[in-house]
């Protein structure tokens, strides 16, 4: 290990304001990115001079157009929200650093990383993704608990294409690195293997707490493991390892793909582990190892909610080709013990019980799906909601709810529920409503590759 593993590690992997200030007035670090969380869950903002951020920016924030929050996934201007659009003139939002959420990534060597929360006036801006699932932290704070966020997430590793596709042209078949079924193997193509290397040194380097990488069952697939955490600091430490990947990969020539179902015979997930803690102790089990009745009600609520804000977890077009027979990700809304068949599996030793919901795709913005997970349970808990009985065997075979099969039919179960605003407040139900309308509106307004193609042969 180097000596700048061993101080990545012994001093911390997120940087506080001294620790960046010492680095700037050094030059070992030129260049600070502030960046805002968008609603797609990607990062967008503004790379600053070190000392213009450090005398100015550090303390007065940065402006940037609202838009960021209420564009597609193209950037194209959402308009009629009432945060941004024509009729307003898209005016900006002030981004204001989050002192305890600044990163180092060693691919960008001599850059910082800063989140950002995003504010109006004096407020922050509801609808920002880390407001959405702060405010969903402390509505569980405000029952006496809190709740620690272990990620387990899938990617593709493919190649890159050589050039990004014109207007009207389609993109071309992306291109996995490997085709075999690679489950637990640890012998793996040359490509595979330096990524896996690089990913893990690279996560080491800078402290970020990723325990584990392997390789999935699906072409070129892989899962990464990261140390349970805070919900606001793993969603910041997934959104940092997306970074990474996909910086490592780019120097192969590769592309790191977070899609839900980029091959029809596989899906990459988004598996969110949850445990909740009531002063230092977890509420889960019973002093008998036996599941609790919070964490039983907390399960009746993610049953009972969490359809009706599928669009939170499964954003896209392409999310719901994930939810097949077989695949290893749900189909129906159920619930088991060490049960991977189940939307909601129970895991952990007699004294670790947790949950894993199975449902969300590497597609989600973690932010959103985190605070959909955390207000479902939270719903619970306040209405004492029953699970219903453990699913036995094989869920794909029985006979619960089944999981929407299109974004049009999730939405339509959001929109005919009075259960999002009640959670989220109305304004930031509309918000998330906008940003599954407008994944559906781009999808009406193309013609795709496939239908090209079917109309060639018919």
């Amino acid at each position: 290990m180097t000596a700048d593993m061993t101080t990545a590690l012994a001093t911390g992997y997120r940087w506080d304001t001294e620790r960046l200030g010492t680095a700037i007035a050094k030059g070992t670090v030129h260049t600070v990115t502030l960046a805002v969380v968008d609603s797609h869950g990607r990062l967008a903002g503004k790379h600053h001079t070190g000392r213009h951020f450090a005398t100015r920016i550090l303390h007065h924030g940065e402006h940037a157009c609202a838009y960021l929050l209420t564009s597609d996934i193209d950037l194209t201007p959402g308009d009629g929200t009432g945060l941004s659009g024509w009729d307003s003139g898209f005016g900006d939002m002030l981004l204001v650093p989050d002192r305890e959420a600044i990163y180092q990534l060693p691919t960008r060597p001599g850059e910082a990383l800063v989140f950002a929360d995003a504010v109006d006036g004096a407020a922050p801006l509801a609808v920002s993704s880390r407001r959405i699932l702060a405010d969903q932290v402390e509505r569980l704070a405000g029952r006496g608990y809190s709740a620690m966020i272990g990620v387990e997430a899938e990617y593709t590793l493919i190649h890159a294409p050589s050039a990004e596709p014109g207007p009207g042209q389609s993109w071309p078949s992306l291109v996995p690195v490997a085709r075999m079924n690679a489950d637990y193997a640890t012998r793996h193509p040359r490509a595979i293997a330096d990524h896996v290397c690089a990913v893990l040194a690279g996560a080491q380097q800078m402290g970020l707490p990723l325990e584990a990488l392997k390789t999935e069952s699906g072409p070129g697939q892989i899962e990464a493991t990261l140390a349970p955490a805070d919900p606001m600091r793993a969603a910041d430490d997934y959104t940092v390892l997306k970074s990474l990947s996909r910086d490592l990969a780019g120097e192969q020539g590769l592309d790191a793909l977070f899609m839900a179902a980029p091959d029809i015979d596989s899906g990459n997930g988004l598996h969110l582990h949850v445990s909740l803690h009531r002063d230092n102790t977890s509420a889960m089990s019973t002093e008998t190892g036996e599941l609790s009745h919070v964490a039983s009600h907390g399960i009746g609520g993610l049953l009972a909610g969490l359809p009706q804000l599928l669009p939170l977890l499964a954003p896209t077009v392409n999310s719901y080709r994930r939810f097949r027979r077989h695949s290893f990700a749900p189909t129906a809304w159920c619930w088991g013990y060490d049960n991977r068949t189940c939307a909601v599996r129970v895991t952990g030793g007699e004294h670790n019980l947790h949950v894993e919901i199975r449902v969300a795709g590497a597609d989600a913005n973690i932010y959103v799906a985190l605070a959909a997970v955390l207000a479902t349970i939270v719903e619970g808990i306040d209405s004492d909601a029953q699970s219903g009985p453990e699913t036995i065997g094989n869920a794909y075979a029985q006979g619960a709810p089944r999981i929407a099969t299109s974004l049009t039919e999730a939405l339509a179960d959001f929109h005919g529920s009075d259960l999002p605003a009640r959670l989220f407040g109305s304004a930031v139900a509309d918000h998330l409503a906008l940003v599954a309308e407008q994944e559906l509106a781009a999808f009406r307004d193309e013609v795709t590759a496939s239908e090209l193609h079917r109309a060639m042969r018919a």
